[in-house]
């Protein structure tokens, strides 16, 4: 499938399940703010550190608010008369890869960076879970649909020798079987990462506690 091909394109899937989880992890606002004057980073520092900036961020960044968010993001824009739209315009396309790449920052920063993390990877292996199955779900309504959703594009699904229903189900097929996997292994890793954490934490206080008794 091209761009602007039917069901979820491939750049859609790359924004929200590679380039939003690896910029998480490099935290590069650092690195970026070295760039801008310092004039313009004090100016940043004292902006963030308002009262309603504070609690809008909490707001965003809290692990259920997160997970909201980018699902709604996900299925808003598989509304026919939204995809639609963004099949159309140009600058609607744009709009709606900002929003896929903004709810799936908020979204993975939420689970890997936030207060999920600090209580423990076991709300982040919940939320990932469930973005996993409603991503499967609407990725199985694509792929199993016998009939078109979205408006015909047979310019773009034509390059690849598709029908436009070969080409939505394409693209169900893939946030079925690819998108879902990915969130499915994210929470596979991260519940990993928690017994494991979990195991260490115990033999050191059961250590702990056998230097006691001897």
């Amino acid at each position: 499938m091209t761009g602007k091909g039917h069901g979820t394109s491939p750049k859609h899937e790359v924004l929200m399940i590679a380039a939003a989880p690896l910029l998480v992890l490099s935290r590069p606002l650092g690195a970026m703010m070295c760039a801008v004057q310092p004039t313009t980073r004090r100016h940043l520092a004292t902006a963030v550190r308002r009262p309603f900036v504070r609690m809008t961020w909490r707001s965003l960044t809290e692990p259920a608010s997160a997970t909201i968010l980018h699902g709604l993001a996900i299925w808003l824009w598989h509304v026919p008369v939204l995809f639609n739209a963004a099949l159309a315009s140009e600058p609607v396309h744009w709009l709606q890869h900002f929003s896929f790449l903004a709810s799936a920052l908020l979204f993975w920063w939420a689970l890997l960076n936030g207060r999920a993390r600090r209580k423990g990877h076991g709300t982040s292996v919940l939320y990932l879970c469930f973005t996993s199955m409603h991503c499967g779900l609407l990725g199985a309504v694509l792929d199993l649909s016998k009939n078109k959703i979205f408006v015909a594009n047979a310019s773009a699904a034509s390059q690849w020798s598709l029908t436009a229903l070969e080409d939505q189900q394409l693209g169900g097929l893939i946030m079925w079987m690819g998108v879902s996997t990915v969130y499915l292994a994210a929470a596979l890793v991260l519940a990993a990462l928690g017994i494991g954490s979990g195991s260490l934490v115990q033999t050191k206080t059961g250590g702990s506690a056998n230097s006691v008794r001897k």
